[in-house]
Order: C-alpha cells, then structure tokens, then sequence
C-alpha cells in the first residue's frame, strides 16, 4: 500500500488490480477498518513522523514534497487532523532538546567542536563542571557510631591478641617477650586511640550518616582489605617480617575496618 501510494495512488492502483475505485474501497473497509485513502494519509503521516526522529528538516517545504504532500500546507494540514498539532510542534514535544536544534547548531555546540575551538583546558572544565553538578552532599555520621566504631577496634584487638586466639603467635614474630610489653603501655594505647579515632572518622565520613548496614559493612571491609591490609603486606613484605606476623596483623584490620563500618551503617540507616 505504501509503495503504491507513492507512485500510482489509490485510484491507479484500483484500476492495476482490475476492480473498481469503489469495490477497492469496500474490501479496505472490510478487512482494515478505514478507506485506502485513509490508510495512505496514515503511512504517509507515519513515514513522516518516522524520518524526523534523526532531528529537524533542513527545510519543512523539502519535507513536504519528498513525501507526497502537494505543498507545505497540504503537510500542515495532515499533521492537525492526526496529531492536533503543526510538524514543528509534535517534534519539539516528542524530541529532546539537543536534537531540536539544526542540524548547523548541533554541529558548533557539539563536544568535538568545543574540544577543537576551545582546547584541553575547556574540556577538562567542562567535565568538571559535569562532575560537581553530580556530586552528591555529604553526610556526617553519627558521633556515637565514630566512638563506638573506635571501641570495636579495641575490642576486637583485645581479642585478637589475646593468648586465646593470635597473640602468642603474634608476640614470637615480632620478638617481643613479656617484660618488654609492659614498657610504655600508656604511650602506645594513646597513639592506638588517636589512630583509630581518625580511621573511624574517615570511614564515617566515607559511608554517611544516611547509609545501609550492608554499605557500611562493605566498605569496612573494602578499606580494611583493599587499603590497610593490602599496604601492610607491602611493607611487610618488604621489611622481611615473618608471613605470620603479617597475616596476623593484615587480617585483624580487615575483620575491625568491617566491625566498625558496620556499626557506623548500621547507626546511620535511614528509619
């Protein structure tokens, strides 16, 4: 049917198939629903619709003859009588706001263009403009979370190098024996307590006050392995320490930096 409107018509094509223009139009109705006549406005209406998805028309007059229409009137008045609206309005209503632009306008205000005329600096200015209007603000954590956060930690080492579970393997590592643990005790909790206050402070800071116990668990773990765990390997490694010493040492942060992201995520979560 569309092949045929756009070079015979409806009447030609009546005459083609060897029936009259009015039997053509009753087996149209019968088995479609409207006239061939209709139909043809329809594919017609629909070609057009279809050829302005890529943008806008470097001439609506063109438009119009390239489909059939006998001006750009004739287009205008199809297009009221099946959308409501003029061609240019149904395609600034149905298409983003770049693409209704000209094509000549795309052209000057696309990325490559200013990249050309502007250098790396506009560019690289540009994408950071991009970057903060997508940022998102950040959300303090909860001060109660931060300390008990710093408290697990203590626990948790308390625990963990104990003589129930790693601290005799820990202490033969090291080469430390029990007199030379009694030195400095106070010095050596105080520098603790500071360092895992400001760890605990990061992390809040990193997971939110308004995150997910999940999140907060993922992230204490995702810092105590990928970040502390990993760089104490290196320098262990480095340094010749004993593999014990640093599993020992790497694994008891993994398991804390979890625990305290936790806490934090789960005293973060939104009610």
């Amino acid at each position: 049917m569309r092949r045929a409107h756009e070079t015979l018509g409806v009447a030609a094509l009546a005459k083609q198939l060897g029936v009259s223009h009015k039997h053509l139009d009753g087996l149209f109705r019968q088995r479609v629903g409207v006239s061939p006549r209709k139909l043809a406005r329809v594919l017609r209406f629909h070609d057009v619709v279809a050829s302005l998805q890529g943008g806008p028309p470097r001439s609506w007059a063109g438009l119009a003859s390239q489909h059939g229409y006998a001006d750009q009137a004739h287009m205008i008045r199809e297009f009221r009588s099946f959308a409501g609206a003029t061609p240019l309005t149904f395609f600034r209503a149905r298409t983003p706001l770049w693409l209704a632009l000209p094509p000549e306008r795309r052209r000057k205000l696309s990325p490559e263009s200013h990249a050309s005329r502007l250098g790396k600096n506009r560019s690289i200015a540009r994408a950071t403009s991009e970057l903060q209007a997508l940022s998102m603000p950040i959300t303090p954590p909860s001060p109660l979370a931060v300390v008990l956060a710093v408290l697990s930690t203590f626990l948790v080492g308390g625990l963990w190098y104990s003589p129930l579970l790693f601290g005799k393997l820990w202490q033969r590592a090291v080469g430390l024996i029990d007199a030379q643990l009694k030195i400095g005790v106070a010095r050596v909790f105080g520098v603790s307590l500071v360092c895992a206050l400001v760890f605990a402070a990061n992390l809040g800071f990193f997971i939110g006050g308004a995150s997910s116990i999940w999140f907060g668990a993922f992230a204490g773990f995702a810092a105590g392995f990928g970040f502390v765990g990993v760089g104490l390997v290196t320098s262990y490694v480095f340094a010749r320490r004993p593999a014990q010493l640093v599993l020992v040492d790497a694994l008891y942060h993994v398991v804390a930096a979890t625990l305290a992201g936790t806490i934090i995520g789960a005293m973060g979560q939104p009610p």
